[in-house]
């Protein structure tokens, strides 16, 4: 007897309804863009007259260039860094982050093979839910963060939580990294192609010397920054990512 078990769907949280109304907005917006678009691209295949082959190869080369630089700017939209960002991002950070990381992956499964029969405790949590669950019980002693998460400025939206953690965080003295993005993230603490956007370190035995690494440069980047933007504090006072940086306060 082949008995069907009909998938339970998972219920959207408020945070991925608000996620996806706003996704909704911006498609919207970029859709009547392209219309007018198509309607000015129209108007001129009307006003298009005879050219000559020296005019012609004139605007295959122009249109060249063009290509050039929409490939460009598609290169640099891929390195998105946000607001909230106060670190030089750098491979040597992303790359003591994600050993860090690969380190505790590895920890937690040698833990389950060798206790089957016993939960195995996580060395870290992901997920803002998960991340601020944690923030909030001071059980954190690192905070991983993209720098490429996307933008949802709407009441309850992403970037409120974000705000909320990096504040918290930064009361409690919990170090923050900015590194890899969200799927390099994903792949590091997952084994697979998930984006990730935080990820927070809760429990650390036999991997400090990794994370007091990872710390350290992250803070050298941290000073970096911080050094070349000094001629722009109070514009950084006013971001509401950094209002709880100690880097910000004044003299």
């Amino acid at each position: 007897i082949v008995v069907e078990v009909a998938e339970k769907r998972k219920k959207k949280t408020t945070l991925k309804k608000k996620i996806l109304q706003e996704r909704d907005k911006i498609q919207a917006t970029d859709e009547k863009e392209v219309k007018q678009e198509t309607k000015d691209v129209d108007a001129q295949v009307v006003q298009v007259s005879v050219i000559t082959p020296t005019e012609a190869i004139m605007k295959a080369e122009i249109s060249k260039e063009e290509e050039k630089k929409i490939a460009v700017s598609k290169a640099e939209q891929g390195k998105v860094v946000r607001e909230y960002v106060d670190q030089m991002l750098s491979k040597e950070v992303d790359i003591h982050a994600a050993n860090l990381i690969f380190g505790l992956r590895k920890q937690y499964v040698r833990r389950k093979l060798e206790f089957p029969n016993k939960k195995a405790q996580k060395n870290y949590v992901f997920g803002i839910k998960e991340v601020m669950k944690n923030i909030a019980a001071k059980n954190v002693k690192l905070l991983i963060c993209s720098p490429n998460i996307e933008k949802i400025e709407c009441e309850g939206g992403l970037d409120s939580y974000l705000e909320k953690c990096f504040n918290l965080c930064r009361v409690q003295h919990v170090p923050i990294v900015f590194c890899l993005s969200m799927g390099k993230l994903g792949l590091v603490a997952k084994g697979k192609g998930t984006k990730i956007a935080l990820l927070a370190i809760i429990k650390c035995v036999g991997n400090e010397d990794l994370l007091n690494l990872a710390v350290h440069k992250a803070e050298e980047h941290r000073k970096e920054f911080y050094e070349k933007n000094k001629d722009k504090f109070e514009s950084l006072r006013l971001n509401k990512f950094l209002k709880t940086s100690l880097y910000l306060v004044p003299p």
